[in-house]
């Protein structure tokens, strides 16, 4: 298995966020629960980047080699 590359990547953000916006314009349901999801998400990406990001990174770099 291979990661997608950087422009497939940016290419599905892009294509969800226009997805994500055209919704939240006709449903105020959507639009309520997509800003606080994405409120909580900027938030908690903080904590992630001090705590999660450098574990999974010492563990990706420390896991043995076949």
């Amino acid at each position: 298995m291979r990661a997608f590359s950087q422009p497939i990547m940016e290419a599905a953000l892009k294509a969800s966020n226009e997805v994500n916006a055209e919704t939240a314009a006709v449903n105020a349901d959507f639009k309520r629960v997509l800003d606080s999801m994405q409120a909580f998400r900027n938030d908690a990406y903080f904590w992630w980047q001090v705590a999660e990001y450098s574990y999974d990174t010492f563990m990706i770099r420390s896991r043995p080699r076949a």
